[in-house]
């Protein structure tokens, strides 16, 4: 069982950052610096807002019960295969996700150390899937003391640094790549919509930490708090942070998994502290390992309360003697050691990263449409609500649902400064991924239905 009262609300500010605000992002926006302010504004009015406020909603509705999260509210607010649908579409996607993470980290490794085969790179990858299972074995608790450290290594001081080096370039008169009159909000940068993308990923998993719920005194007040201060911060890091890197780096030589390495490098070879290198870079992976905590742990959490349902094999409805879906971190360990053994075999990293990341957030998108629509439903019923305002609400929750659909959308188009196929081509082989991903779900629903008319 999770223990009662003891994530203060710094804490939890601090993991819903974490979860969300990862550094390793950065180079992903830089790519599209001139047109960035644009797409961060939509993204923040259509997406980030809408879902922040109206997970915080819904957490509150459920902050008095033993269990929270994706799952319970779909089941709740519109059918338990909804949840099931839900909770799948957010396991899946983390799943699809982890390697691009794990490569991130594992290739920050390598740069350090000067090797870069594919095989060390894959043995790393693995190597620090394991530890993160380590780390959640040992309970939620824990695991959240771990992640808000890396929270502070990792990416609070990593992007201060980037500011420094700006700071330093502005006093020293060192010519910027993107200069200030190119930024444009002309609404012509649309055309480049694979942008919306990009920051659409950077925003993802705002309602992770709706597993710590009932690790909170007043949840109801502390959550919404925590994510009002969240949001804050991770608009004005990740904005000024990837706009920094455009600043300091030409858009056409970032790479997307190594960008922040070579962005470093650059700036503490400028700064002629050079042997300072291993030190950030233990920082970046700091960072991205303890995002990849939260993101392991809490789908891992939703996922077992669908496995009580009769959605999945009892050994899976089970925790350990710490509270942690053993189980189902294990089956997770194995899919995701898998696909980030497959790195051995790509040639392209840039359109390996890509395409993980892109097929991630496009399933994603599906579990955050039902949310809204859940949401709706449960708010003639709610006693609890923090938004007050109907029109408010509503308008939250209008603005999210098309937001996601414009965003699901703009994931088919193809960024062709990033992947070199044929059109056509990528998005054939794009939906058919997103199919085959969300038509498993059928499969637990099949399992469920088989077992209620023939119980073990």
């Amino acid at each position: 069982m999770l223990m009662k009262n003891n994530l203060s609300l710094l804490m939890l500010t601090g993991l819903i950052i974490i979860s969300v605000d990862s550094v390793r992002n950065l180079p992903s926006l830089a790519v599209f610096g001139e047109y960035l302010p644009l797409f961060f504004i939509i993204g923040v009015v259509f997406f980030l807002v809408p879902v922040a406020f109206i997970s915080a909603e819904l957490s509150a509705n459920f902050a008095d019960q033993h269990q929270n999260g994706i799952f319970q509210w779909c089941s709740k607010g519109i059918s338990e295969n909804a949840g099931m649908f839900a909770i799948w579409a957010q396991w899946s996607s983390n799943v699809i996700w982890f390697p691009a993470s794990l490569l991130f980290m594992s290739s920050t490794i390598c740069s350090v150390f000067g090797f870069a085969s594919p095989l060390a790179i894959a043995s790393i990858m693995v190597t620090l899937y394991l530890l993160i299972m380590v780390v959640n074995h040992f309970g939620v608790k824990e695991s959240a003391v771990v992640s808000f450290i890396c929270m502070i290594l990792g990416v609070v001081i990593p992007v201060l640094v980037l500011f420094i080096f700006l700071g330093f370039w502005l006093v020293k008169g060192y010519s910027l790549e993107l200069k200030i009159s190119q930024i444009s909000f002309n609404l012509s940068a649309l055309k480049d919509i694979s942008a919306l993308t990009v920051v659409i990923i950077s925003f993802l998993g705002i309602e992770l930490c709706s597993v710590y719920v009932p690790m909170l005194k007043d949840p109801q007040k502390t959550f919404t708090r925590a994510i009002f201060l969240a949001v804050i911060f991770i608009v004005l890091m990740m904005f000024l942070g990837a706009l920094t890197i455009a600043f300091l780096i030409p858009a056409g030589s970032i790479s997307l998994y190594n960008g922040l390495f070579e962005t470093f490098k650059i700036g503490f070879e400028r700064l002629g502290l050079p042997a300072t290198m291993p030190l950030i870079s233990i920082g970046l992976v700091l960072g991205a390992f303890g995002s990849a905590i939260s993101w392991a742990l809490s789908p891992a959490v939703s996922l077992r309360q669908a496995a009580e349902r009769g959605y999945l094999p009892k050994r899976f409805s089970t925790n350990n003697s710490y509270g942690v879906p053993s189980n189902i971190l294990y089956i997770q360990g194995l899919i995701v050691i898998g696909l980030s053994l497959m790195i051995t075999m790509v040639d392209n990293m840039n359109s390996f990263y890509w395409v993980l990341i892109s097929l991630n957030t496009e399933v994603y998108l599906t579990m955050y449409i039902l949310m809204f629509l859940a949401a709706l439903r449960l708010r003639r019923a709610s006693k609890k609500t923090i938004i007050h305002n109907e029109l408010v609400f509503y308008s939250l929750c209008m603005m999210g649902i098309l937001g996601i659909l414009v965003a699901m959308i703009a994931g088919f188009v193809m960024p062709k400064n990033l992947i070199s196929i044929d059109s056509l081509t990528y998005a054939g082989l794009y939906l058919c991924g997103f199919l085959f991903v969300c038509s498993l779900f059928m499969l637990f629903v099949y399992w469920r239905n088989k077992h209620l008319r023939n119980p073990l």
